[in-house]
């Protein structure tokens, strides 16, 4: 059991806090870097094919999968799925870096459904998908699964949205260190 807490801020900054009883996962991600501190309270910062998809995860993120031409993401339809009992769309989404991630929409809904990142091995499942909140039609998923190689599935069930808070730049930056560098 525990909370999750996702702030997106256009253009590209994604920021996911993860608590539990044993502690927390911090991860964030925006154009000039990706980080993530662990249970075991160090800070990592994710290089090369990690930190590339983290990266194109936060531009696809926080535009909304809207524009992604202008940030120069290209996609492309690699196959026709099935994802559970139902046809889907495999989008191949990818940077000049060599990032790349694979969005399932289904082909009837067409939202999307799946999400799958082999630099960082996981998978990411959306479903329930309903209007969160009064005052807007967005429709938001409200149950996500993820799983990754190196733990059992996690299941998060969407209990409020807030749109259009004012959330500083400095939330998506890497924590500062508490020993400072005596040169």
């Amino acid at each position: 059991m525990g909370t999750a807490r996702t702030q997106v801020k256009a253009p590209g900054s994604v920021r996911t806090e993860m608590t539990f009883g044993n502690g927390q996962i911090i991860s964030a991600a925006n154009t000039r870097s990706a980080w993530t501190y662990g249970l075991d309270g160090q800070l990592h910062t994710l290089t090369g094919a990690e930190a590339d998809a983290a990266k194109l995860k936060s531009l696809l993120d926080a535009n909304r999968l809207v524009d992604y031409k202008k940030l120069n993401v290209l996609a492309r339809v690699v196959s026709l799925s099935d994802l559970a009992s139902d046809p889907a769309y495999v989008v191949e989404f990818s940077t000049r870096n060599g990032a790349r991630l694979r969005y399932w929409f289904s082909a009837n809904s067409k939202l999307l459904e799946k999400i799958e990142d082999e630099a960082r091995r996981t998978t990411i499942r959306l479903a329930d998908y309903r209007v969160a909140g009064s005052g807007n039609n967005i429709l938001e998923p409200h149950r996500v699964r993820l799983t990754t190689d190196s733990s059992s599935e996690l299941s998060f069930v969407l209990q409020r949205v807030n749109y259009n808070t004012a959330i500083p730049a400095t939330a998506f930056d890497p924590p500062v260190a508490a020993d400072s560098l005596d040169v």
